[in-house]
């Protein structure tokens, strides 16, 4: 199973996330970790992470629609607002729009490149040693 990671990371930047996220947007490929994105605070993270695009990624994960068309009716979305949302996830790596041939026009297929995505919020506690006295 391939893994996708959400990571809230404090050494990260503000200003490197919303680099990513620009041209993660205009569809280039962003600097990232390998499987994974991180995030310097959880308000970002939650922006980029944001659950329109996460239900976009699980439909193309789950359905294996054959066209970007066809999964903007699996989502009941707008087909330009797909398309972007697409472009989005295929820029952070997740998946791939694959042009293929269909009917005598292109077509555009998304492919998942992971089978599931994970938050890491890195906000595990530490118990602190009791004295023994």
């Amino acid at each position: 199973m391939k893994t996708y990671t959400f990571r809230y990371d404090p050494e990260a930047t503000l200003e490197q996330a919303s680099q990513r996220m620009l041209r993660a947007a205009r569809g280039g490929k962003p600097h990232i970790r390998k499987d994974e994105m991180a995030c310097s605070d959880l308000k970002t993270l939650l922006k980029i992470a944001r659950e329109g695009r996460l239900e976009i990624f699980q439909a193309i994960l789950n359905q294996k629609p054959d066209s970007l068309h066809a999964l903007a009716k699996i989502v009941n979305k707008d087909h330009s607002y797909v398309f972007r949302e697409c472009q989005v996830l295929e820029g952070f790596g997740l998946v791939s729009l694959e042009k293929t041939e269909g009917d005598g026009r292109p077509k555009v297929r998304p492919v998942a490149l992971y089978d599931r995505i994970v938050f890491d919020m890195g906000m595990g506690i530490t118990v602190p040693k009791m004295a023994h006295g």
